[in-house]
C-alpha cells in the first residue's frame, strides 16, 4: 500500500493537515522559502544521521511538517562545508588540477597552444560566488538516476530530488572535516570523506528504497560514480567552451 499522501491525515491529536505530493512546482516554491529554519531543525538533523530512509519517507508523507525542508538545510550547510574547505589546503590542490584539465580540454586538437592559466584563475575568482550553485548542479544528476534505476517504485523524479537533496546535506557536514589537512596528509581526509558519503550515500539508498545491502552498494556505486563522470565531465567542458570564447573574443 501507498505511503504517499493522498488525503488528510491526522498529524498529532490536536490538529490536520493536506499534506501534498511533492513536485517540481513544490521544490521550487520551497527554494524561495529556503532560509527559514523555523521548525525541526536539530530533529531533522538527527533524523538524518540515524535513519535518513525514515526521515526522507516521513517528510515525503504525512509527517513532513515534523522535518525542516530540503533546500533549507541545504544551504546552511552548503555555506558551512565551503567555508571549511576555504580553510583547507584541498582548494589550491583542488583548483591546480582543475585548472590543468581544463587547459588540456581547450588545447585539445590544436597545433598551438595556449597558457589558459591566467583566465582560468580569473574565471574561477568571478565564480566564486556561485560555487554553491555548481555544487548543487550534482543533485539532480544524481536523482535522475535514482529515479531511473527505480521506476517501478512509487516515488516519482521531484521525491527523488528530495531524497538526494537530504544526502547532499548530511555530505556537506563530512566535508568540515577538509581543515584537518594541515596536520594530516590531504590525501587520507579526502579518502576517508569520500569513503563516509559513499557508505552513506549506500545506507540511505537502502533505507529509503528498501533494498538489500549488495543490491543497495552495487546500485549506489553505480549511480554514485556514473554522475561524478557526467558531473566532472560538464564543468570541464562549460569552462573549456567559457575559456575558448573569452580568449579568441
Amino acid at each position: 500500500m501507498s505511503t504517499l499522501p493522498t488525503e488528510e491525515e491526522p498529524l498529532d491529536i490536536s490538529e490536520v493537515r493536506r499534506v501534498h505530493r511533492i513536485t517540481i512546482a513544490h521544490i521550487f516554491r520551497s527554494l524561495f522559502d529556503a532560509f527559514n529554519m523555523d521548525r525541526g531543525g536539530i530533529y531533522t538533523a538527527k533524523q538524518l544521521f540515524i535513519n535518513p530512509g525514515k526521515a526522507v519517507r516521513d517528510y515525503l508523507g504525512a509527517n513532513r511538517y515534523h522535518y525542516t525542508p530540503p533546500f533549507r538545510i541545504l544551504i546552511i550547510t552548503t555555506a558551512l562545508a565551503l567555508f571549511a574547505i576555504g580553510l583547507s589546503e584541498f582548494t589550491e590542490a583542488a583548483e591546480a588540477q582543475f585548472s590543468a584539465d581544463i587547459s588540456e580540454s581547450v588545447n585539445n586538437g590544436k597545433e598551438e597552444k595556449i597558457d589558459a592559466t591566467a583566465e582560468i584563475k580569473s574565471i574561477l575568482q568571478e565564480m566564486s560566488g556561485y560555487y554553491n550553485l555548481i555544487l548543487w548542479t550534482f543533485i539532480p544528476i544524481m536523482a535522475f538516476f535514482t529515479w531511473l534505476l527505480n521506476l517501478k517504485k512509487e516515488y516519482n523524479y521531484a521525491e527523488h530530488l528530495v531524497f538526494q537533496t537530504y544526502l547532499f546535506c548530511v555530505s556537506n557536514v563530512l566535508g568540515f572535516l577538509f581543515p584537518l589537512d594541515h596536520f594530516m596528509d590531504g590525501r587520507i581526509i579526502f579518502a576517508v570523506i569520500y569513503i563516509a558519503i559513499l557508505f552513506y550515500y549506500v545506507y540511505g539508498f537502502r533505507a529509503f528504497l528498501r533494498k538489500s545491502w549488495l543490491r543497495s552498494f552495487f546500485e549506489s556505486f553505480f549511480i554514485f560514480l556514473i554522475s561524478s563522470v557526467l558531473w566532472s565531465v560538464f564543468l570541464v567542458l562549460f569552462f573549456g567552451i567559457l575559456i575558448s570564447f573569452r580568449m579568441n573574443a
